[in-house]
């Protein structure tokens, strides 16, 4: 079972409520699990600084959360988020 559609009632309407290029940052980042913008931003077809610029605002909303390691920035969905 995907991600998606292990996602209740709930959390779908939540994932609705966001604008459209917010979803799709999110919904790449809920498949890939953990990455980077730029790994984002390949599954996405944006630029990196873009989609750096929406998981952040992701970020910002406490819907994500990011972490470094070494020089890069790895952003994850929160967990309480996803169980809620």
């Amino acid at each position: 079972m995907s991600k998606l559609e292990s996602l209740n009632k709930e959390q779908l309407i939540n994932l609705l409520k966001f604008p459209d290029h917010l979803r799709a940052t999110y919904l790449a980042l809920m498949e890939l699990e953990e990455a980077t913008a730029e790994q984002v931003a390949e599954k996405t077809g944006k630029v990196r600084n873009l989609e750096s610029h929406y998981l952040c605002q992701l970020v910002f909303s406490g819907h994500v959360e990011k972490h470094r390691r070494g020089r890069k920035l790895y952003f994850k969905i929160r967990e309480c988020l996803e169980e809620s």
